[in-house]
């Protein structure tokens, strides 16, 4: 490989004015002046053929020379380093001696000249040839990239430009997979499936890492001798020789590896002007290959917001369509979903035993955390339906989750029952954020020393099947306020790192207690949140928050 866009002279020929000229300075000068190709071969104008010149071998053209004894000299014309071919001039030799001294100098001189003229005009037409082949190249790489296909054919169509536009033998394409820190086969052309399977991928070695840290395209005159081949032994069965290689980059970083090869060596190396065109076909490469990934990236996010929208609409199914029908007990829950789905569930039922009351926290996020709080909610809400003992409903759960769940799956629950005519409240609390009650003192405002909390219980559920759970019980008074809450509630987060926290909510309420003694359970639980909300900003929170109220009527019926 090398600048020249031939190997040839005949490779840069249009009219065979270069064919004309030898055969006009031959009749002029008297003696013959011939166009030799690459080969040796004679060039010779052909007129009205097409093309308007005409090969012969060296017999032929032999035959037409003079016999007097002559000697051939020989003015190459280059193009590169490459000699693409050469004017030749038949000089007769002078002196009895036979020492050969030339007739004329002059047209030797003339003749040097002309090949150096050709060689320089071939060489810029082989330069814009090079450009226009580039140009080509990108512009046909760059509608392939734009095109709806998949990776793999967008990244097989580029090789097989690159192969066609560089005149390689063959090449692969490999694209780094960080996770496994390997170079993973992702396109081949003329290479074995052989070949393929031996050097499929290019593992975590000292190889690997002078890949990743390639800067630009570089040329192997013969991989087998070279110590960078990265296969040497399926490189010798493939019969490969010569490659160049050209890193994928993206952003200063190198994702993957493009390699063309030759089954001949590269004896005359590789131009800048073929590096660069490898190097940035190996960059459209990588522009692919990283918006593959960002479309695939969108292509889940978009599949995993769909199923994060069904599990909330499954989870706000969950919540309890309407407040029981208790004269005594006014009854209000707030739910606020977070970003991430989360695990809270929240049920309020009528029971033969009274109102009952269900607040708990699966442990984890997404819909597989939204399921299970499903799960446990159904689950609950069938054993209360026994009027089996409260601490056997939370048991008899707890086996169920141990029993149906995985060993890092458990949940919190506070699970109360309130007998609306005598407001005794029977309750458990399986590892769940303590329940506060305020009473209501009547003469005064109320204060941290009107508040209760209610621990008793057990651990969480779904850890210990043979777990053993005590039941509380806690006698309420006209006018006392339950709050339970999920910890996205007092764990929700401001944006110096602070936690809303127990005594901020308790505080919010006791402060709205003051303000409005008489304030419903529904205008707690909004308070609560809004004083949550105000505290963090515009913070987002990682936790769902739910708020379960409930408020003992002064008397019978009234707000």
């Amino acid at each position: 490989m090398s600048e020249a866009g031939g190997r040839s002279i005949v490779d840069f020929m249009t009219d065979g004015s270069l064919a004309a000229l030898c055969e006009s300075a031959s009749k002029l000068l008297g003696r013959r002046i011939e166009l030799r190709d690459a080969q040796g071969r004679v060039v010779e104008r052909a007129a009205g053929a097409t093309p308007p010149w005409v090969v012969r071998e060296d017999g032929e053209a032999q035959a037409a020379v003079a016999t007097a004894k002559t000697v051939e000299r020989r003015f190459p014309i280059r193009v590169g380093r490459r000699v693409v071919g050469a004017l030749t001039l038949q000089e007769e030799q002078e002196g009895a001696d036979g020492a050969t001294r030339w007739r004329s100098d002059e047209t030797g001189r003339f003749l040097e000249l002309l090949a150096r003229t050709v060689g320089e005009i071939c060489e810029r037409q082989a330069q814009l040839a090079g450009k226009v082949r580039e140009l080509r190249a990108l512009h046909a790489l760059s509608g392939l990239l734009v095109k709806e296909r998949s990776l793999e054919s967008t990244l097989e169509a580029a090789l097989a430009l690159a192969v066609e536009t560089l005149g390689a033998d063959a090449g692969s394409v490999r694209v780094l997979d960080e996770e496994q820190r390997a170079l993973q086969l992702r396109a081949s052309v003329g290479l074995s499936d052989n070949y393929l399977h031996k050097a499929g991928a290019l593992r975590a070695d000292q190889s690997w890492a002078k890949v990743v840290e390639m800067q630009e395209a570089q040329a192997h005159t013969d991989l087998r001798t070279a110590a960078e081949a990265l296969h040497p032994q399926a490189v010798a069965e493939e019969g490969l020789a010569g490659a160049l290689s050209a890193p994928l980059r993206f952003r200063g970083r190198t994702i993957g590896l493009l390699r063309l090869y030759w089954r001949t060596p590269l004896e005359e190396g590789v131009s800048r002007a073929e590096r660069a065109l490898a190097q940035a076909i190996a960059e459209q490469m990588a522009a692919a290959v990283e918006n593959a990934r960002l479309l695939e990236a969108e292509r889940r996010a978009r599949q995993v917001d769909r199923q994060l929208r069904l599990a909330r609409e499954v989870q706000s199914r969950m919540l309890p369509r309407r407040a029981p029908e208790a004269r005594e007990l006014d009854v209000a829950w707030r739910w606020e979903p977070s970003l991430e789905l989360g695990g809270d569930f929240l049920d309020v039922f009528e029971a033969a035993e009274g109102v009952g009351l269900a607040l708990g926290d699966v442990v984890g996020k997404g819909a597989p955390a939204a399921l299970l709080a499903a799960s446990v909610r159904a689950t609950l809400r069938a054993h209360a339906r026994d009027e089996a003992p409260l601490e056997e409903v939370v048991a008899r759960t707890n086996q169920a989750l141990c029993r149906d769940t995985r060993v890092e799956e458990f949940a919190t629950l506070f699970f109360g029952m309130i007998d609306p005519a005598s407001r005794r409240l029977a309750y458990c609390s399986a590892g769940h954020e303590p329940a506060l009650v305020i009473r209501a003192p009547g003469h005064r405002p109320p204060c941290r020393a009107d508040v209760d909390e209610l621990r008793t219980g057990g651990m969480v559920l779904g850890v210990d099947p043979s777990q053993r759970y005590q039941q509380g019980e806690f006698s309420l008074q006209r006018g006392d306020a339950l709050l339970v809450f999920s910890d996205g509630l007092t764990e929700a987060l401001d944006f110096q790192g602070r936690t809303f926290g127990r005594g901020r909510a308790l505080e919010a309420a006791l402060a709205l207690l003051t303000q409005e003694p008489q304030a419903s359970a529904q205008r707690l639980a909004d308070h609560l949140l809004w004083e949550m909300r105000r505290f963090v900003g515009l913070k987002r929170q990682s936790d769902d928050a739910t708020i379960l109220v409930v408020r003992v009527r002064d008397a019978a019926g009234d707000g």
